[in-house]
This record gives structure tokens, C-alpha cells and sequence, in this order.
């Protein structure tokens, strides 16, 4: 019997890619995904275990679940990841809402567990965490023009203060073929940028034959049609040559390395029972920032607000004058970061020139980076929960939004177009788009975009999904398009629409709104919200001072 099930994801990368591997199993095996947990017979949450805050949050979703469960409109819960594989039984134990627990050599059970808790009974399923990585299909939940690569599960380093390899078991790499195989398929799925994670990538391959095989692997990686290849986690002791040689040579490779390094102290990282030494730390930082240096990059970032005056003064002297320089600050500077209004205007009096470009993103965006990285708000308070570091931060950079002369949110950009967008404001010197336009098409039962301005539902045309020729093609596909487009009610809405934003949008820019996103869906978002989404592109592109990009959110579904 077919059930209705919502999955909840929480905590890292890795586990978000468990979780699109779970929603695949159950949708082969007949069963429904919804969006909304009211009205489904199953939630599944899959928890982060790692911090006592990613287990604090896991539980606030289990108790909301228990509550709707309670009030009927959710029949079961399960929790599965590593939450659940470290505290195994105490779960159900402490939380009597819980009908049944996965350990992480589990999901590949997420079936039977399900029709078990909706027969009346309460699994516990925890398999080899030492397995071989399971090689299942995935339904992708990020945005269409990103998505995760997971290339190895586990970890063999056994740093001293880490659980992660009693959670997830030893470093076990997947076969580089059925790496490449996914990445295929990903870039026909129009996957822009690709993020290639594991709990230690430098180490992909070592289990084979004691040798490193990432920098082979990013080499076949770059011949696929991905703009952008991003890396996350890199071990300091596994970079070598070789491999720093391919990141800095691969253009599609983005110049972003994130390096746990814990400590620079010998003694502390014998310690914490991690490989290397201040030395050779050292030594990995000069060659990176020699290869950068090499590349044209000079960088000076989060750079204490206290000492801002001083350092252009520095670069103002005679012999050491830099025409053209980028300093980044952020709140990391803690209550100093208050004081930096007042500098920026003396600055102003000593006779600097300066623009300053404020990067904004949404609440929404900004929970899942932290979420995703594992990293608390810098100015969270001790056993609060990101949304009030948020807050916090907002208010403190309130006055120095309002005196930006470039504000540009990037909750909907990729690299690729930020950095397009910077540099025909400083490079090529054109005009600032103060509005971003983003017409998105999706689906009404994936759900409507959360963050939609102005929504639209073209459910009343024609749908191309009952023509048997068409069923397989997309709003992408002249065929599809033709028959779209092939009705006047069709031609009636877009003049009707274009006519409306033609007028909205110069009122939108007066009042300083600087993000709409159109959100236009049909059912299934392959067909006819494609289709029309396409076509409004179309009719905006270069009609306005307004930045404009079109995204298909679910058409890869």
C-alpha cells in the first residue's frame, strides 16, 4: 500500500545526500513524497549527531512532529542518521513519539522501516557502518543549478575529539566509475555547479592502494560540462603537489579551500591526534599563497575594524601605493564592527575614495549555510539557537546597508553570476542593477518557492504531460513550446503578465526592493511553467536596470 511520507534533513552536506537517497527508495517503491508534513502517514527525520546543538535541534523537529502526531495529522515518525546511531535506544527511550530508529548503516532499510511503523510495529534497524557506500538513486532537493557529489563516506583519521568515525564508520571510498557515472548524470540534469564532499576528500582513494586518487578524479571531473567544481574539506597532511597543481591549473575548479587546521600548535595536535606539524602547515599555507599570488589574487579579509584606518594608510605610502584595493569585513570583528561607521567617515575626510558593496543574502539561505557547514553564528549567544546571531548581526550592519552604495543579495546567485555582476560594476564600469529579477518555474507538488515574490499558476493551459510524444520532453524542447504556445489563452497571459511586471518593476526599484523572484508553476514543473518561464525570460531580458535570471527548480525531478 502506497503511504505519504515527508522527509526532514538536518546537518551536513553528506547527510542531505542520505536523504535524497531515502526519498528515491520510497518513490520506486510506490510511495508519495510531500512537502508538508500535515496529512502524511510517515515523517522521517535524518539527524546530525556530531554537536550537542545538532542534537538539540534534531529533537525540537521531533517533539513539532510528535505534537502534529498527536493532534492527528501525522500517523508515524521515524528518525534515522546519526543521532539515532549514537544514542541508539535512548532515543525511542527519551522520546516516546518515535516509532522507529535507522543507524546510519540503515538507510538502504528505509522501506520495510516504513511499512513496519504503518503495521503497528517499532524497528530498529542498524547495520554495518563499515559496509561498502551504497550506490542508490537520489531525488535532488537543492536548487537545479547545484548539487552534492559524495565521494567517500567515513573517516580513518580519529582526531581526538571527534565521533565522526563511530557514526559513520571507517573512510571508505566509492568506485571512481560509479563517482563519474553520477557526475553524468547530474550535469544532464543541468547542474551547474558541483560540490565534490566527503568527510575528507584529500583521502579519496588511499583504501584502494594507500595512494591519494583525488586530483585524477577533479581531472576527469573538469572534461564534464560543470561551470564549477567546489571542494570542500580538505585534510591539510593529504595536499600535495600534485594535487594543489590541479586546483590552481582546472578553471572550473573554484579557488575556495576549506581546511580544517585546527591548531598551529605542535603539542596541541599531537593532542588532538591529528597528522602534522606547525611546519608543515606552514609550508602548505606559503605554497597555496604562492599559487594564488601567482594567479593575480591579493586578499585581505576580515581584517578587525580597528585596524582598517591604519592599514590604508599603510598602503598609502609612498612606494607602496595600491591604486585599487579590496577589504572585506564582516561582524567576525564582534562589537568593534560597531565603530566601523565612524572610520569609514574619517576615511571620507582624509580624502579616500571608497564604494561599499554590501552582500545580503536571506534568512532562509543564510540557516542553511550555517546549517550546512556546522559552523555556529559568530554572534549567537552560548545555547542559542542561529536565527538570533542573525538577527543580531542584521541590526549591527543596519546603518552600513543603508549607506551601501551596491547591495546585492545572493540568495539566489550562483559564483559564477556574483562574480559576473562584480565585475561590471567595477571592472567594466556599467550600470548597477539595484533590482534582481529571478523568474523561476516549478512545480505545485514539489511546492510553491519559498522565497516567491509574485506566483503564478498555469495549470489552466493545456497540459503537454498527456501528449504520449511529449510526456518525456520539457518546456526546454521546441516541441513542447509549440504546443504550449499554440493556444491564444497562452499569448493572452504572457501579454498580461509582461504588460503588469512592466509596471511593477520600475515602482519596485523606487521603493528600493532590490530581489523579486516570479515564481511560475504548473503541476509537475517540466512543462508548461517551463515553457512560460522561458518565455517572460524572453520579454524582460535587457527591457530595464534590473539584473535578470531565469532558474527550472524542478525539472530535473
Amino acid at each position: 500500500m502506497p503511504y505519504k511520507l515527508h522527509f526532514i534533513s538536518l546537518g551536513c552536506a553528506k547527510n542531505v545526500v542520505n536523504c535524497e537517497q531515502m526519498m528515491a527508495l520510497c518513490r520506486e517503491a510506490g510511495h508519495t513524497l510531500t512537502d508538508a508534513p500535515e496529512g502524511a502517514d510517515v515523517a522521517i527525520v535524518n539527524t546530525c549527531g556530531f554537536l550537542a546543538s545538532a542534537s538539540e535541534e534534531a529533537i525540537e523537529h521531533i517533539l513539532r512532529m510528535g505534537e502534529l502526531k498527536a493532534a492527528g495529522g501525522l500517523k508515524k515518525i521515524l528518525v534515522t542518521g546519526c543521532m539515532t546511531q549514537r544514542y541508539g535506544e535512548d532515543v525511542p527511550a527519551e522520546l516516546p513519539e518515535v516509532d522507529g530508529i535507522l543507524g546510519t548503516g540503515s538507510y538502504g532499510d528505509i522501506v520495510p522501516a516504513v511499512e513496519a511503523v504503518m503495521a503497528g510495529e517499532n524497528p530498529r534497524c542498524f547495520g554495518d557502518i563499515n559496509a561498502p557506500v551504497d550506490e542508490f538513486g537520489r531525488v535532488l532537493t537543492t536548487p537545479p543549478w547545484y548539487a552534492y557529489l559524495r565521494i567517500a563516506e567515513g573517516c580513518d583519521n580519529w582526531c581526538a575529539f571527534c565521533i565522526i568515525p563511530k557514526l559513520r564508520g571507517r573512510y571508505r571510498s566509492r568506485p571512481m566509475e560509479k563517482v563519474l557515472e553520477e557526475a553524468r548524470g547530474l550535469a544532464a540534469r543541468g547542474v551547474k555547479e558541483l560540490i565534490v564532499v566527503a568527510q575528507d576528500i584529500t583521502r579519496y582513494g588511499t583504501d584502494w592502494d594507500g595512494r591519494p586518487h583525488l586530483a585524477e578524479l577533479l581531472e576527469e571531473l573538469c572534461r564534464m560540462d560543470f561551470p564549477w567544481i567546489r571542494l570542500h574539506y580538505l585534510y591539510p597532511d593529504m595536499m600535495d603537489e600534485r594535487l594543489i597543481a590541479v586546483i590552481a591549473g582546472e578553471p572550473k575548479i573554484l579557488k575556495y579551500l576549506d581546511i580544517p587546521l585546527q591548531h598551529c600548535n605542535d603539542a596541541i595536535l599531537r593532542r588532538m591526534n591529528r597528522r602534522g606539524d606547525k611546519a608543515y602547515i606552514e609550508n602548505l599555507l606559503d605554497t597555496l599563497r604562492e599559487v594564488l599570488e601567482d594567479m593575480g589574487y591579493y586578499c585581505v579579509d576580515n581584517l578587525p575594524v580597528s585596524l582598517v584606518e591604519m592599514f590604508v594608510d599603510m598602503v598609502s605610502l609612498p612606494g607602496t601605493e595600491a591604486s585599487k584595493v579590496a577589504l572585506g569585513l564582516d561582524v567576525r570583528s564582534g562589537q568593534s564592527f560597531q565603530e566601523a561607521e565612524s572610520i569609514l567617515d574619517k576615511l571620507r575626510e582624509k580624502g579616500f575614495v571608497y564604494e561599499i558593496l554590501f552582500l545580503d543574502a536571506g534568512e532562509r539561505v543564510l540557516l542553511k549555510r550555517y546549517k550546512e557547514t556546522r559552523r555556529r553564528h559568530p554572534l549567537s549567544l552560548s545555547g542559542e539557537r542561529i536565527e538570533g546571531g542573525i538577527q543580531r548581526e542584521r541590526e549591527i550592519l543596519r546603518k552600513i546597508r543603508e549607506k551601501a552604495d551596491y547591495v546585492i543579495d545572493t540568495s539566489n546567485l550562483l559564483t559564477r553570476e556574483l562574480k559576473e555582476e562584480l565585475d561590471r560594476i567595477f571592472i567594466r564600469n556599467e550600470e548597477y542593477n539595484s533590482l534582481m529579477i529571478n523568474v523561476v518555474s516549478f512545480g505545485f507538488k514539489h511546492g510553491i518557492p519559498a522565497d516567491a515574490d509574485l506566483v503564478f499558476d498555469v495549470r489552466f493551459l493545456p497540459n503537454p504531460f498527456y501528449i504520449e510524444e511529449l510526456k518525456q520532453h520539457t518546456g526546454n524542447e521546441k516541441e513542447v513550446q509549440d504546443f504550449v504556445m499554440g493556444h491564444p489563452e497562452s499569448h493572452e497571459f504572457l501579454d498580461k503578465l509582461a504588460d503588469m511586471l512592466t509596471f511593477l518593476i520600475p515602482n519596485y526599484i523606487k521603493e528600493g526592493k532590490y530581489q523579486l523572484v516570479i515564481g511560475i508553476g504548473c503541476t509537475g514543473g517540466k512543462h508548461r511553467s517551463v515553457t512560460l518561464a522561458n518565455m517572460l525570460y524572453g520579454r524582460l531580458k535587457d527591457k530595464g536596470s534590473y539584473g535578470l535570471k531565469l532558474s527550472h527548480r524542478d525539472i530535473g525531478i
